[in-house]
């Protein structure tokens, strides 16, 4: 009904801007009569702007909806782990990624928060593998109230830890064993509860370059 009532109304502000102003006591009729006169080409160059209007009703409409739903924000910080020796003893800096060798430690941090208007049910949050890493199975850190899964497909399809994969023997005997390291791909956190509007936290997760 809202929006009925809005496309009605800004049609009929676009006739008045169409329709050139008069004044005195005849002004209506003036007007009416003009109204009546108006050329097929005229009401032709008039449709891309009731067009227009009609879109940027439309927008508005739908933003004032957007508005209203859940608004899950990310933000993806890395940073590199160095040893080094203080007081003689070794010690664990992060550091910004400048560069990297083989054998580095990368972790990397998902921020999130929810600036929408009402909770976020049922969202997840997904992590990438970079090429030529490898997940360190273990390092993922998450709140109580997230589950995580993994992928070893490109993220087709996750799963709960362990993974299993079908290993040929030597013998011709298939066994299924855990998916080494190589072969993770993704992983997603998965919330198990509600996030109300304005809270937030995050995960992490930690690689090491090949």
């Amino acid at each position: 009904m809202n929006s009925i009532t809005l496309t009605t109304r800004t049609y009929f502000q676009l006739q008045s801007q169409l329709i050139p102003s008069t004044h005195g006591a005849n002004a209506p009729e003036r007007t009416q009569t003009m109204s009546t006169k108006l050329t097929s080409a005229r009401l032709t160059q008039s449709l891309p702007r009731l067009v227009i209007s009609l879109c940027l009703l439309l927008t508005t409409f739908l933003s004032a909806q957007d508005a209203a739903k859940p608004k899950l924000d990310l933000t993806l910080s890395d940073a590199k782990e160095v040893r080094t020796m203080k007081d003689g003893k070794e010690v664990i800096e992060l550091l910004p990624v400048t560069s990297t060798q083989g054998g580095d430690v990368l972790l990397y941090t998902i921020a999130y928060v929810n600036n929408g208007a009402t909770a976020a049910d049922g969202a997840s949050i997904t992590g990438v593998i970079p090429e030529g890493t490898r997940l360190i199975l273990g390092s993922q850190q998450q709140a109580s109230d997230l589950d995580v899964v993994f992928s070893i497909n490109g993220g087709e399809s996750f799963l709960p830890l362990p993974i299993t994969i079908p290993v040929k023997k030597d013998d011709g005997k298939i066994f299924r064993e855990p998916a080494p390291a190589d072969l993770f791909t993704h992983l997603k956190w998965q919330f198990t509860t509600p996030l109300p509007p304005g809270t937030g936290g995050k995960v992490s997760y930690k690689v090491k370059v090949k």
